[in-house]
C-alpha cells in the first residue's frame, strides 16, 4: 500500500514520494522466470540514501502480499529471497498513479539501496525536451529551404545531419535541470526526516551497524 511520505515543487515541477512497504511474495529476474531465491551476486550493498553512488544495470520484478500487480524495478534488486519485508520509495509527478521506484529499505536484511540516477531520469524534463527538438529541426529546415535557397531534399539532408549538434545541447541542458530537481527532491525535509527514522530503526535492530 502506498504512503504519501513528502511532496513539493522542484524548479516548477510538482512532485510526490511514497513509501511502499510490504513482504515480498515472488521475486522474478525476467517476465519468464519467477524464482524464490537469487543467486547472491545479485546483491546491492549501499549505504542509506547518501547518494552519489552507481548501480549495476540490474532489473528486479517483486510482488508483495496483497498486491495484485508486480513492481517492477530497474537498475537494482532489493530483496533475494520471498518472506523478507522491504520498503520502497516511489517519486511521482504531478499526482500521477506511475513514477519511479529510486531506493529500497529490506528490513529483514538490513540492506539498502539507493539510485539517485533513477530520480533524475524521473525528474528530467521530457516533454518540454521533445518540443523544443521538434521546434528547433523545424526553425533549421525553414531556414535552410529559404535562407539558403535549398531544394526540399537538400534542405532535409542538411537538417538530418544537424540533428546531433541540436540534440547535444538540449541534452545537456534537460539533464542538468534533471540532476538541480534531483538535488532539491533530495533535501526535502520531510522525506529526509523519514529516510533518516528507518536508518535509525535499521542501526537500532542490528547492533554495531556502521
Amino acid at each position: 500500500m502506498n504512503k504519501k511520505i513528502a511532496e513539493g515543487k522542484a524548479l516548477g515541477l510538482k512532485y510526490e514520494i511514497y513509501d511502499t512497504t510490504g513482504i515480498v511474495e515472488q521475486i522474478a529476474f525476467s517476465k519468464d522466470m519467477l524464482m524464490t531465491q537469487s543467486p547472491q551476486e545479485y546483491m546491492v550493498h549501499l549505504p542509506a540514501f547518501d547518494g552519489g553512488a552507481s548501480l549495476p544495470r540490474r532489473h528486479q520484478q517483486i510482488r508483495l502480499q496483497g498486491d495484485s500487480e508486480p513492481i517492477e524495478l530497474d537498475g537494482t534488486v532489493v530483496a533475494d529471497n520471498s518472506g523478507q519485508q522491504l520498503t520502497l520509495f516511489l517519486l511521482t509527478q504531478n499526482r500521477g498513479k506511475k513514477g519511479t521506484y529510486f531506493g529500497s529499505v529490506n528490513h529483514s536484511t538490513s540492506r539498502t539501496t539507493d539510485n539517485p540516477s533513477l530520480m533524475r531520469d524521473e525528474l528530467f524534463p521530457w516533454t518540454s525536451f521533445w518540443m523544443a527538438l521538434g521546434l528547433a529541426l523545424v526553425a533549421a529546415f525553414v531556414y535552410q529551404l529559404t535562407g539558403q535557397d535549398r531544394t526540399v531534399l537538400q534542405a532535409l539532408l542538411v537538417t538530418a545531419f544537424s540533428v546531433p549538434a541540436i540534440f547535444l545541447p538540449l541534452y545537456v541542458i534537460g539533464w542538468l535541470i534533471g540532476l538541480l530537481r534531483t538535488i532539491a527532491v533530495r533535501q526535502n525535509r520531510d522525506f529526509r526526516t523519514h529516510a533518516e527514522a528507518l536508518r535509525q530503526q535499521l542501526q537500532g535492530n542490528t547492533p554495531g551497524m556502521a
